[in-house]
């Protein structure tokens, strides 16, 4: 059965607390890489066409940092074609092991050529073959067809390096919020969210992160109405930062004017 994470190493508090969100993933990308069985930097990547129809798939991280979580895919793909109308995308890793999540919504960008050749040329030779033999999202006779681009590539490239097909590449997912999610018994589940703090994309690399507030917490129970008048005018004029840190019950108490409330899962 899935373990539970002991509460003070779960999401960020006690003595790891902290208020960077990439710091935050790094550790727990670290221990997901410990405990999943499979693909611990497999990700659902979700996107929108230019009309809004959206579309989600599994791909897998290939690096990240400061400026943003890269994969790469063939540029003529469908998710390609939804990026090419509509650059913002939506992340979610799952470690089932771990019982956690971490949904990262951003801008998307081009990873640059120098970026993509090398880590085009870290991948097997039989790999590298195959994304020249893939029309990726294309439909095919059989698979028989897929086979014979394959072997023909095989010929073409015989006994020199395989370079990367000009139309696959890398993207660049800059987060705006990123929200990590902790299983926690009788559903109540423990969110964090960080969103970006600052003005302007082109300021975006010196830009902070807003922290959690500590003091938004949503219990089961519902406080009693003097002490909600009480929190709601302590928000309104409070100068703590819009991110929250939330403790979901199934039946959450209505959160104090000028907060949002996370759905329930």
């Amino acid at each position: 059965m899935p373990r539970r994470v002991p509460f003070e190493r779960a999401i960020g508090y006690g003595q790891a607390m902290t208020d960077d969100p990439i710091a935050l993933f790094d550790r727990w990308y670290a221990e997901a890489k410990a405990a999943e069985p499979n693909d611990p930097n497999a990700m659902a990547l979700a996107t929108a066409d230019a009309g809004g129809r959206p579309s989600v798939r599994m791909v897998l991280l290939k690096g990240h940092g400061p400026d943003g979580f890269v994969f790469y895919t063939n540029r003529g793909s469908r998710k390609a074609e939804a990026l090419a109308e509509n650059m913002q995308a939506g992340l979610l890793f799952h470690w089932k092991s771990l019982r956690r999540q971490i949904r990262i919504d951003g801008a998307v960008s081009f990873a640059s050529d120098a970026e993509s050749d090398a880590y085009f040329a870290t991948r097997g030779r039989a790999s590298q073959l195959g994304a020249w033999a893939s029309d990726q999202s294309r439909p095919l006779a059989d698979r028989a067809l897929f086979e014979d681009r394959y072997a023909a590539m095989e010929r073409r490239f015989e006994g020199v390096d395989v370079p990367r097909p000009p139309r696959w590449g890398g993207y660049r997912v800059a987060p705006e919020r990123i929200e990590f999610w902790q299983d926690r018994a009788h559903r109540l589940h423990e969110r964090r969210l960080f969103v970006r703090a600052g003005d302007g994309a082109g300021d975006r690399q010196r830009r902070r992160w807003r922290a959690p507030s500590h003091s938004d917490h949503w219990v089961r129970s519902p406080a009693p109405r003097r002490t909600r008048r009480r929190t709601a005018r302590r928000d309104r004029h409070s100068s703590a930062p819009h991110s929250a840190t939330c403790i979901n019950a199934e039946h959450p108490r209505r959160p104090a004017r000028g907060t949002t409330p996370s759905p329930v899962i």
